[in-house]
């Protein structure tokens, strides 16, 4: 059957499928042992039959090193790789199966979507505690990784065992990778997770301009993978969809690396999650790259970013909805009966539950977007510490303290405070504020209001107008005693 068979009306539609949620499974599911078929799909799977998780992104591994049986990577339980817990790879492949397999075959009998996640540049394997998940391929071939152990990065950090996308064995390696999965499994499509992580190019950890050549040939990839992925579609008689996990700016892309416009422009990719660790973008840039370029965008969430507090969660989905995304995806989310998989595929229903209506931009400072290139220095306003005071001799009046870690550039132009738990104890607007511009050192503002609280204080969301526009992120105030 050749490639033409699947026309542009079979693709089209297979791009175009309703993703109320996209679930992305880590592939941490590490049944009890001995493992089972069972047992492996109680973890995160079971419980997910009804919910608004229409598609699943199910990730088995970091770069080389998987749960799933492959003729190119090696598979963890194996060699010494991975923890005690996940040696269960033993017990399923004496049944002859393993995990992406059952979880395919699970996907489908209950109409499910299912992509296999592939994590273009995973580095946990940097720190002592993640050794284990350092392939063998890595330790072979040390001149393919952007540093050595002990390097710390000027944009990057310490994520010294990022591999150099710029050479030619590392691209070669991520295609054959790609290539395995997709001619061994019935996937509907695979995921390139350019979020897990951003350092690509040894340029950008330097903070210079990550030459175009460089970012072509990482295009060429792109390339390859799209002309391997239609000629697999059509032996099969149906689509084999690419989808792509990068930051909601495109200029912020290019700072890391990524020419994902240029990818848009040639049609290499048919669906775009928008968001991680950050976002530096509202969401309704993201979805006028869908609408320039005619592809469904979704509206990436990490718990990293938003936190536990499940009402957080209702409201930033809502608040996605109604920027346009065509649907939600969630990363480190795993419990299949927890009720954010039953609820953040509704909007309508989103307006009838009890949330907190915002939009939030960053998570820990350690995943904040000038931690990963020049680019995201526009962003480096992004870390309030707050400190509340109660006034001596008062009952409730409180001044509230909030000062950035850099002076305020002169378009701040407002600042509002609110907390991030079930009803909003106090808010302030920003007439109710007295701005301080020192010379030098941090800028503040201090608000005096009248709250009540208590202790241990709940996070607040800190909203304020920088020179990237409109930023969102939260911060633990903590008490300081008394003030006069």
């Amino acid at each position: 059957m050749a490639a033409a068979d699947v026309d542009n009306a079979a693709w089209t539609q297979a791009r175009n499928r309703p993703r109320r949620i996209i679930m992305n499974n880590d592939g941490n599911d590490n049944p009890p042992r001995p493992a089972t078929t069972a047992s492996l799909l109680t973890q995160r799977f079971v419980g997910l039959e009804n919910s608004h998780v229409d598609t699943i992104f199910y990730c088995t591994g970091v770069f080389n090193l998987y749960r799933h049986r492959s003729g190119e990577s090696e598979q963890v339980g194996f060699n010494g790789k991975g923890t005690e817990a996940e040696q269960y790879t033993h017990d399923l492949n004496a049944l002859d199966t393993d995990c992406l397999e059952i979880a395919v075959r699970w996907a489908h009998e209950h109409d499910k979507e299912i992509f296999w996640s592939m994590r273009m540049n995973d580095t946990h394997d940097h720190s002592d505690k993640h050794s284990h998940r350092m392939s063998e391929w890595k330790k072979e071939h040390p001149e393919y990784l952007l540093g050595k152990r002990g390097d710390v990065f000027a944009y990057g950090g310490k994520r010294w065992s990022a591999l150099d996308y710029g050479l030619g064995p590392v691209r070669e390696k991520a295609y054959r990778i790609v290539r395995d999965v997709c001619t061994r499994y019935d996937i509907d499509g695979i995921e390139l997770d350019f979020i897990r992580f951003l350092s690509y190019f040894p340029e950008a950890t330097r903070g210079e301009p990550v030459p175009q050549e460089k970012m072509d040939r990482l295009t060429d990839l792109l390339r390859r993978v799209r002309k391997l992925t239609t000629e697999l579609a059509g032996r099969r008689g149906r689509p084999l969809l690419t989808a792509i996990r990068v930051p909601v700016s495109l200029k912020y892309c290019r700072g890391v690396g990524l020419d994902v416009r240029q990818w848009l422009e040639e049609r290499l990719v048919d669906i775009v999650t928008g968001g991680g660790d950050f976002r530096t973008e509202p969401w309704e840039d993201l979805v006028a790259i869908g609408r320039k370029y005619d592809l469904p965008v979704y509206a990436g969430f990490d718990r990293r970013r938003i936190g536990y507090e499940h009402k957080v969660w209702r409201g930033e989905a809502l608040s996605a909805w109604d920027a346009g995304v065509d649907g939600i995806y969630l990363f480190n989310r795993f419990n299949p009966h927890f009720p954010i998989f039953d609820e953040l595929g509704d909007p309508a229903l989103l307006r009838s539950l009890s949330r907190v209506d915002q939009s939030l931009g960053v998570g820990p400072p350690g995943r904040a977007p000038y931690k990963w290139c020049r680019v995201g220095e526009r962003y480096r306003y992004l870390e309030p510490r707050v400190e509340l005071q109660r006034v001596k001799g008062s009952r409730s009046p409180t001044r509230v303290t909030v000062q950035f870690d850099a002076p305020l550039p002169e378009k701040f132009t407002s600042l509002r405070l609110e907390w991030l738990t079930e009803g909003t104890a106090w808010q302030v607007s920003p007439t109710g504020a007295t701005l301080k511009r020192p010379r030098e050192g941090r800028a503040s503002a201090v608000f005096n209001v009248q709250i009540d609280f208590e202790l241990p204080l709940p996070w607040v969301r800190v909203d304020y107008l920088g020179p990237a526009g409109r930023i969102s992120c939260r911060a633990q105030p903590f008490f300081s005693g008394e003030t006069e």
